[in-house]
């Protein structure tokens, strides 16, 4: 059963970037609670140029070690974690968890086991999509979280 997890990631794109960053490194490393370690990761974006932007910063942070990713269009499907954004196409099959740094869910968002909603609280147009993707995961009847 999927779960989610809305996240408050800041104020600003740039902070909820590097928050991204952070959050998909210590999944990928084990250190979020009932994720296996080694669990395959699909990082969806709103746009080409953030998925370029947030490609670049994962090479750079966390500074300790590196994580192999890829964009989803460069055909790379062993890859553990893949960034995307939409109209690329991405098997879903091969992932079970997304962190959605797009305020707009998925079609395919019942593929996952687990969602982790970034959520910028800009004050604005971002905070209110996330707010109805809220709402749209409490209608698909998904167990549902806030963590500020």
């Amino acid at each position: 059963m999927l779960r989610a997890e809305f996240l408050s990631g800041g104020n600003s794109l740039e902070q909820a970037m590097e928050f991204t960053c952070k959050l998909v490194s210590s999944i990928f490393i084990g250190e979020q609670e009932n994720i296996p370690l080694g669990s395959n990761i699909h990082i969806r974006c709103e746009s080409s140029i953030d998925a370029q932007i947030i490609d670049e910063r994962m090479w750079e942070s966390p500074k300790e070690m590196i994580i192999i990713h890829n964009i989803s269009n460069q055909d790379n499907k062993a890859c553990p974690i893949q960034i995307s954004y939409p109209g690329l196409k991405v098997d879903d099959q091969l992932f079970n968890i997304l962190v959605n740094l797009n305020p707009d869910l998925p079609k395919d968002l019942i593929n996952y086991k687990n969602l982790f909603q970034i959520v910028i609280e800009d004050g604005g147009d971002l905070r209110k999509r996330a707010a109805e993707s809220w709402k749209n995961c409490l209608k698909l009847n998904i167990e549902t979280k806030f963590k500020p």
